[in-house]
């Protein structure tokens, strides 16, 4: 069964004529396989920058996981949803800025997918090898650099605790 989309309100009308009286956004329940892997190859890129990483995510959370909105044009059409366009930065910044519905969208997106994507990058076995067969090319690898001599130990039981041996003579 497909969850309904979350909707988020933006605040009051901002669309030319005020059509409606609040503005809406609505986001995908969870998060894509495109969702997933932006947020991978975000957080390889930000490294340990918890900020940097922020703004990534928030960047890709509303770019990738809006479906819908109340936003309309001049002749009351709705404005296409288009992520993949080079001017949908610019959409986004124009319709929701940060401090009139950007923040709400981002915070929503950030509940509705983050759990389920990072949730694997921060276990511990995340940072081990996944299990299972090997292809058999495997093999342990030795030490590099000069070895260690074993120290010898005496060469005979009851040895004679580093006297000289007696020879016997002929």
């Amino acid at each position: 069964m497909e969850r309904p989309l979350e909707r988020v309100d933006v605040g009051p009308c901002r669309c030319p004529g005020e059509p409606h009286e609040r503005d809406w956004v609505d986001l995908i329940p969870e998060a894509t396989i495109p969702i997933g892997t932006a947020v991978y190859a975000a957080v390889r890129e930000a490294g340990s920058d918890v900020i940097l990483m922020q703004g990534h995510l928030a960047r890709i959370y509303v770019s990738l996981g809006i479906r819908a909105w109340s936003f309309v044009d001049e002749a009351g059409e709705p404005l296409p949803i288009e992520s993949g366009r080079s001017s949908w930065g610019d959409t986004v910044e124009r319709l929701l800025p940060w401090g009139n519905g950007g923040m709400q969208v981002a915070d929503a997106a950030d509940r509705l997918y983050s759990d389920a994507i990072l949730r694997p990058l921060m276990s511990p076995s995340s940072t081990r090898s996944p299990g299972g067969r090997t292809d058999g090319r495997t093999s342990a690898t030795r030490p590099t650099g000069p070895r260690r001599q074993k120290r010898s130990g005496p060469s005979l039981p009851g040895d004679s605790a580093g006297m000289p041996s007696a020879v016997p003579e002929s």
